[in-house]
């Protein structure tokens, strides 16, 4: 390999670890609205959906008497 190659070569593996580096980034940047609208759409959130109703309980076949 010659020193131009060498260089060429050089450049492409800065150039992928910064590539790298902006991916990690982007996904940071995705992550972070996905985590805030959990938190919003929540049950305890400002959302206009109506809350689910809780779970029923089953009848208990004892009854007072």
């Amino acid at each position: 390999m010659n020193q131009s190659e060498a260089r060429v070569e050089s450049r492409i593996d800065t150039l992928s670890d910064k590539f790298d580096v902006m991916g990690r980034d982007v996904s940071d940047a995705r992550e972070r609205p996905a985590r805030i609208e959990g938190y919003l759409m929540g049950p305890k959130s400002f959302s206009p959906r109506p809350p689910s109703p809780p779970p029923t309980e089953p009848d208990d076949e004892r009854q007072a008497g």
